[in-house]
């Protein structure tokens, strides 16, 4: 894996060694500003891969916005697609604020990894979110493979070790250990801040997102595919929106509508020739689309184990499966237990829908939460944000 370096490729790895060598020089320099005072209060929230302000790096800012005693920044790639932040200051990742503000912060969050051009400071507590409180998919040096020897020299350079990193599941956490190599990192089994508005409902919330979306009175299917390694464009697999609608009417009544909400990596702008699908992937918060929805469809996300938390009906549509198994990512042993039922093509998916038994699908459902060992309890940014002050004001760390 990267080893076998043919005569083609020759181009390739030099300007991965030139990058490598660019890279370790920078890490060296930073070395020398060491004695630039680390400010107590301050706070990064590095987001490199998210557009917009959402998942769990959105939850905790908020809660530790509302404390009015940090500095918090919001380090991203995309400030275009933040202008609802608040009370939070949005900087472009890559540039000299982002590099001052990140050098001088007591406390990093990340929802992945971390600019490799930046050092991580022995006085710095680094705390990873991640963006999934199980993986169905394969991550880490489990899923990558890696086309020159310098590319996983990248890699684990920019994936730094967190001092610690949240957890939704007991098997979350032991996969990370596994996929990451966090021989040291120590896990908060506290469960996903994006999730405690799923665990506890916030019906107010979802009224406000329902008026927000003009979906009043209606009944809500979120269909949410995951990206492809093989590609990063919209793919909807043959999805027919009008034949699963009218099968989810016939079988419970109501009017319905879809939201089509493609992974974060597919910069989506598909347009749909209906009146009852949009295109929700521009929306910036995922867990408020979860929220509001009655049934969902998707494949190999980490979403369905947070939809879980809502006790609705839930199926894995995978055309594709035998392919993605072989040539993509591939599944974890979570993966290969999902719960869902499993459906190949829209016939299966409509034969699904039409016979879906909520009592026999539900104990599946929490039999799947507790094999795997869900730490969602609704208190997620209580306990982050108590280890943020305790950090912040004693420099304790949580055991």
């Amino acid at each position: 894996m990267g080893d076998l370096i043919h005569e083609f490729d020759k181009p390739a790895v030099y300007w991965e060694k030139i990058k490598f060598v660019v890279i370790l020089v920078c890490r060296f320099l930073q070395k020398g500003l060491e004695w630039l005072p680390i400010r107590k209060n301050r706070i990064c929230m590095i987001s490199l891969t998210h557009r917009g302000y959402g998942d769990n790096l959105k939850y905790i800012s908020e809660y530790l916005r509302q404390k009015g005693k940090y500095e918090i920044a919001w380090i991203t790639r995309y400030p275009e697609t933040c202008s609802d932040i608040k009370g939070i200051k949005v900087i472009k990742a890559k540039t000299f604020e982002h590099l001052s503000w990140q050098f001088t912060s007591n406390v990093l969050f990340s929802d992945d990894y971390l600019y490799m051009a930046l050092i991580k400071r022995k006085m710095q507590t680094y705390i990873n979110t991640w963006h999934g409180g199980i993986n169905y998919k394969k991550v880490g040096y489990e899923g990558l493979l890696f086309e020159t020897q310098f590319q996983e020299k990248h890699f684990a350079i920019q994936n730094e070790k967190p001092d610690y990193m949240v957890a939704g599941s007991k098997f979350f956490e032991t996969n990370m250990k596994m996929a990451f190599r966090l021989e040291h990192t120590t896990f908060l089994r506290t469960g996903l801040p994006r999730n405690d508005i799923l665990y506890l409902g916030d019906k107010h919330l979802e009224n406000n997102v329902r008026k927000k979306l003009g979906l009043e009175g209606k009944k809500i299917l979120i269909y949410a595919p995951t990206f492809r390694n093989t590609g990063f464009e919209d793919n909807l697999f043959g999805f027919d929106c009008g034949r699963v609608l009218k099968t989810l009417e016939a079988r419970h009544g109501g009017e319905w509508v879809m939201l089509y909400r493609a992974h974060y990596f597919v910069d989506s702008t598909y347009q749909f020739q209906r009146s009852d699908v949009m295109n929700v992937s521009g929306y910036n918060d995922m867990q408020e689309l979860l929220l509001i929805s009655d049934y969902m469809i998707s494949d190999y996300s980490s979403c369905m184990w947070d939809f879980l938390l809502k006790r609705r009906p839930c199926i894995v549509y995978a055309p594709d499966c035998d392919q993605y198994c072989q040539n993509d990512r591939g599944l974890t042993a979570a993966g290969k237990a999902m719960p869902f039922p499993v459906t190949t093509n829209m016939d299966e998916l409509i034969e699904t829908i039409t016979k879906y038994d909520e009592d026999t699908e539900h104990r599946k459902n929490e039999q799947h939460l507790q094999e795997m060992g869900s730490y969602d309890k609704g208190a997620a940014r209580n306990e982050l944000g108590s280890l943020v002050e305790r950090l912040c004001t004693q420099g304790e760390k949580m055991e």
